[in-house]
C-alpha cells in the first residue's frame, strides 16, 4: 500500500542527462526527465528551449501522473550514447490512451526529428506499428540528444517513458499481447459458454452475463489500446468526427456494462421482489447510466469521465449490499456475488485512483480492472452455473410429480392434435397461394408506380415550370397556351394520384390540425368543381354550413375533393349533394350523388387501389383509396351506403371545432416573389430542370447558377469565388447517389448553413427520415410554384 499511494516528489529543476551503457538494454526515465505544464496549450518548441522557459521545467523521482487536465505537458529528457555498438534505440512511453503526442529529437548539429503519434494516429501510420507510443531515434556513440514531449490528451495523463535497445521491447510487447490474449481468451471463452447457455434455457441471467462480459472487455480493450491497436486502425475514422464517434461508441459500451452488471444483480438476486428501497436504488442507477448516451461529447470528456468513473464506484458498492443483503436471507448463490463483486470494486477502485492521478501507474494499477473483472466474470459464471443446478433439481423433481398426468393428457391431446394438424396444413396450402398472388400483385403495384413516378416527375416538373413561364409572358394571349395548361392540369392530376399513395403509405405525409370554419372549404370545392360538373349536366349542391371543425383542414378538403371527383366522372347522375348534420359528438359530412348506385359485393373493394368498377367511367381507381388513406390519417371514421339504382351515399365523421380558437386573417395572396440581387445555387442532374428551374429564377429577378453534379458546384465556390444565397438541390444526384454529402459539403466550405431547398420525388421510408435529419425546406415532386414562392420569401425575409 505504501508503494501504490505513493505521489511524486519535486527534485532538482535540472536533472542529470541519461547515460546509454554497454551494460544494459532498457532505462526508464525516472530522475532524469523533467515537465512543464502548458494550461495556454500554445508553447511550441522554440519557446520551451528558450532559457526563460527552461528555467521552468519541474524533475521528479516518480513516474509522472496527473489525472484528468485540460492543460498540455512538455517534457525534457536529455540523453547520451556511450553504448560502443548500438545506435539505433526506441523510446516508448507506456501509456497507450494518449490522445496526440510529438516528439522532438534535437541533436547538437541543430537537426530536429519530429514524430506525431497517439490514440489520435491510426497505428498503421505511426512510425512504429505498436498500441504503445513507440518512436525510433539513431544516437551513434558518444552523441548527444535532447528529447522534448508534447502531450495532450482528453483522458487521464501519466507518462512512464522509457528507452530501449529495439529486440527488447518486441520481446517485452510480445509478453504484453500474449497476457492480454490469455485475459481476452478467459472472457472470450465464459461469454461463449454462457451465450450457448442462454440459447439453450433461454435464462434472462444468462442474456445479462453475456452482454456485461462482452461490453466490459470492449472498455478494457479501449483502456488498455488494444482496440486502437487491432479495431480502429482505419485512417478515415481518426478526422475530427471520425474520432467522435470512436469516444461515442466506448461511452456507449462502458454505459452498457454498467446497466447489464446492475440488471443482471436485480433479476439473478430478485431484489425488485425481496428489497424494496435496494430495488429502487438499482433503477435509479440505471436511469443516470442510461442519461449518460444523450450526453453531449464535446470532445474532452473530462466530464463524461468524472461522471461515468463515479456512477461505477456507486453501482459497485450498490451491489455488493445487494449481494450481502440476498446472502443474510438465504439466497446461497449469493455469495458469490460477494466475493465477486469486491474483486471487482478493488479493481475499479485501483483504476479509478490512478486515472484522476491519485496513485502511480504499475502492474497492479494499470492492470488491477483486468485482474479483479477476469476472476469477477468466472465468479459469476459459477454463481449461474449453481443456478442452474438448483433449476435442474426443482425441475427435475416438477417433472416427476407431473408426469403422470402429463401421460394422461397427451393420450388425450393426441387425436385432437392430429385433427388440427391436418386442418393446419389445409390452410396453410391455401395462405402459401394466397401469399403467392399477394406478391405478384404488389409486385405489379410497385413497378407502375416507381416507373410513373421516376420516368414522369422530371419532365413534368420541368413542363410544369415553362408553362408557367410563357403563361406569365403571354397570359390571355393565346388560346392554345391556355389549353395546353388544361391539359397539364390533367397530367399532373393523374401523376399526383400516383405519388399520394406512394407518399401517405411511407409516413411521408404530414398532419396540422386547427379549428376552421367548415363553409371556407364547402365554398373551394363550389369553385374547384362547378365548371365541370355544369360540363356534364350535373346540378353540384353544396349546402352552407355554419359549424366549426378541427383537423386537417387541407387533406379534409382533399377527401371531400376526391369524392365530388369521383361523383362527377363516374356516378351518372344529375345531382350531386355536399352537407353538413351536427351531431352530439361530431359533424357528419355526406357526399350524395343519385346516380346508378353500387352493388352490396362491391362495397368492400372500392376503397382498394386500382379498383374498377365496371360501368362507373374509365379512370385508376385511386381516388377512394387516397380517400381511405387520408381518412386512416386524420383518424376520422368514414362510411358508404349505396343501393343500385338510386344512389350513393359518403358519410364522414368530422371532430368539433372552437369558433374562437379559429386563425383569423386571409390567406397568403400569390404575389410574385422577386429577388433581385439573390444568387440561386442549382443542382440538378437533369438538363431540363436546370434549365427551366434557371429561366424561373431569372422571371422573378434573381441570378442563377445550374450545376449538373457536386465537382461543378464546387467549382462555382471555389474556383470563381461566388457565394449564393439560396440552394435549390435535387436529392437524387448521377449514379443513384444522394445530395446530402455535396450540401454539407457546401455549407462546410462557406463556413455557414446557407438556406437549401431539397427537391425529392423519393417515397421510400430511409429517404424521407434522411431528408428531415438534414433539416432543410423540401418540396415532393413535381414541386408547386406557389409553394416555392412561399418558401423563398420565408427565407429572403
Amino acid at each position: 500500500m505504501v508503494l501504490l499511494t505513493a505521489k511524486p516528489v519535486i527534485a532538482n529543476p535540472h536533472p542529470p542527462e541519461l547515460i546509454l551503457k554497454d551494460t544494459k538494454d532498457v532505462y526508464s526515465s525516472i530522475g532524469y526527465i523533467c515537465y512543464l505544464e502548458d494550461p495556454t496549450t500554445q508553447l511550441t518548441l522554440e519557446q520551451v528551449q528558450t532559457s526563460e522557459y527552461k528555467s521552468k521545467f519541474r524533475t521528479v523521482d516518480e513516474i509522472l501522473s496527473f489525472g484528468l487536465t485540460s492543460s498540455s505537458y512538455w517534457f525534457h529528457l536529455s540523453v547520451t550514447n556511450k553504448n560502443s555498438s548500438r545506435n539505433r534505440w526506441w523510446l516508448e512511453i507506456e501509456s497507450p490512451i494518449l490522445d496526440r503526442v510529438e516528439t522532438y529529437f534535437v541533436y547538437d548539429n541543430g537537426e530536429a526529428i519530429h514524430h506525431l503519434t497517439g490514440d489520435n494516429t491510426p497505428v498503421p501510420g505511426r512510425a512504429i506499428e505498436s498500441g504503445m507510443p513507440t518512436l525510433p531515434f539513431d544516437l551513434y556513440p558518444g552523441q548527444h540528444v535532447d528529447i522534448y514531449i508534447r502531450v495532450q490528451t482528453s483522458g487521464s495523463l501519466f507518462i512512464p517513458v522509457k528507452v530501449w535497445a529495439p529486440e527488447k521491447l518486441i520481446i517485452k510487447h510480445s509478453h504484453r499481447l500474449f497476457a492480454l490474449g490469455i485475459y481476452y481468451g478467459i472472457m472470450f471463452a465464459l461469454f461463449s459458454y454462457n451465450l450457448m447457455l442462454f440459447i439453450s434455457i433461454k435464462d434472462r441471467n444468462y442474456l445479462y452475463y453475456c452482454i456485461f462480459v462482452l461490453t466490459y472487455s470492449g472498455l478494457q480493450m479501449t483502456l488498455n489500446g488494444v482496440s486502437y491497436e487491432f479495431i480502429w486502425t482505419a485512417p478515415g475514422v481518426y478526422g475530427k468526427t471520425g474520432k467522435l464517434e470512436i469516444i461515442a461508441i466506448e461511452f456507449f459500451v462502458a454505459t452498457t456494462a454498467v446497466i447489464a452488471m446492475l440488471g443482471f444483480t436485480r433479476n439473478f438476486l430478485r431484489i425488485n421482489e425481496n428489497f424494496p428501497l435496494l430495488n429502487k436504488l438499482i433503477l435509479i442507477h440505471i436511469s443516470l447510466a442510461c442519461c449518460l448516451y444523450v450526453l453531449p461529447l464535446d470532445g474532452t470528456t473530462h466530464v463524461e469521465m468524472r461522471l461515468y468513473t463515479l456512477l461505477s464506484l456507486s453501482s459497485s458498492i450498490l451491489l455488493i449490499f445487494c449481494a450481502a443483503a440476498a446472502f443474510m436471507i438465504g439466497i446461497r448463490e449469493a455469495s458469490y456475488f460477494v466475493v465477486a463483486w469486491f474483486i471487482l470494486l478493488v479493481g475499479i477502485i485501483t483504476y479509478i485512483l490512478l486515472y484522476n492521478g491519485i496513485l502511480p501507474p504499475n502492474i497492479f494499477t494499470v492492470y488491477g480492472m483486468q485482474f479483479g473483472s477476469a476472476w469477477e466474470a468466472i465468479l459469476l459464471s459459477f454463481a449461474l452455473a449453481y443456478r442452474m443446478r438448483l433449476l435442474r433439481e426443482e425441475n427435475e423433481r416438477m417433472q416427476t410429480e407431473a408426469k403422470a398426468s402429463l401421460e394422461k393428457s397427451v393420450r388425450a391431446r393426441t387425436l385432437e392434435l392430429d385433427s388440427a394438424m391436418q386442418h393446419l396444413e389445409h390452410t396453410n396450402e391455401l395462405l402459401k397461394d394466397s401469399i403467392a398472388e399477394a406478391k405478384v400483385a404488389n409486385l405489379a403495384k410497385s413497378q407502375f408506380i416507381a416507373s410513373a413516378s421516376h420516368d414522369l416527375r422530371q419532365p413534368l416538373q420541368a413542363l410544369g415550370i415553362y408553362l408557367h413561364i410563357l403563361y406569365k409572358k403571354f397570359a390571355n394571349t393565346d388560346p392554345v397556351l391556355t389549353k395546353c395548361i388544361s391539359a397539364f392540369g390533367a397530367l399532373e392530376s393523374l401523376l399526383k394520384s400516383i405519388l399520394d399513395i406512394s407518399k401517405i403509405d411511407s409516413k411521408a405525409e404530414k398532419v396540422s390540425k386547427s379549428h376552421f370554419h367548415l363553409e371556407n372549404i364547402f365554398k373551394n370545392l363550389q369553385v374547384a368543381n362547378e365548371y365541370e360538373a355544369k360540363q356534364k349536366g350535373i346540378d353540384l349542391t353544396i349546402r352552407s354550413t355554419p359549424h366549426t371543425a378541427f383537423t386537417d383542414p387541407q387533406q379534409l378538403e382533399r377527401i371531400l375533393n376526391n369524392l365530388i371527383n369521383n361523383a362527377i366522372r363516374h356516378s351518372n347522375s344529375e345531382k350531386i349533394l355536399l352537407s353538413c348534420r351536427p351531431y352530439k359528438k361530431y359533424l357528419l359530412v355526406q357526399v350524395w350523388d343519385f346516380g346508378q348506385g353500387i352493388a352490396e359485393s362491391e362495397l368492400n373493394n372500392i376503397f382498394k387501389e386500382f379498383y374498377r368498377l365496371k360501368g362507373h367511367g374509365e379512370g385508376l381507381g385511386l381516388g377512394l383509396a387516397i380517400v381511405k388513406r387520408l381518412t386512416n390519417l386524420l383518424n376520422i371514421p368514414i362510411f358508404v351506403k349505396s343501393k343500385e339504382g338510386l344512389g350513393t351515399v359518403f358519410s364522414l365523421q368530422v371532430p368539433y371545432g372552437k369558433s374562437e380558437l379559429v386563425r383569423q386573417g386571409n390567406s397568403p395572396t400569390k404575389s410574385s416573389v422577386m429577388l433581385p440581387g439573390t444568387i440561386v445555387l442549382i443542382i440538378d442532374d437533369s438538363a431540363e430542370i436546370r434549365d427551366s428551374m434557371t429561366m424561373l429564377i431569372e422571371s422573378w429577378e434573381g441570378s442563377a447558377l445550374a450545376a449538373k453534379s457536386k465537382e461543378e458546384a464546387l467549382a462555382f465556390i471555389e474556383k470563381e469565388e461566388i457565394r449564393p444565397h439560396v440552394l435549390i438541390v435535387d436529392f437524387m444526384l448521377d449514379q443513384d447517389t444522394t445530395s446530402i454529402d455535396t450540401i454539407l459539403t457546401i455549407h462546410d466550405i462557406l463556413g455557414e448553413k446557407i438556406p437549401t431547398i431539397l427537391i425529392s420525388g423519393e417515397t421510400s421510408s430511409a429517404s424521407i427520415k434522411a431528408i428531415r435529419e438534414l433539416q432543410c425546406h423540401f418540396l415532393h415532386k413535381p414541386i408547386q410554384l406557389e409553394e416555392l414562392k412561399s418558401i423563398l420569401r420565408h427565407i429572403l425575409k
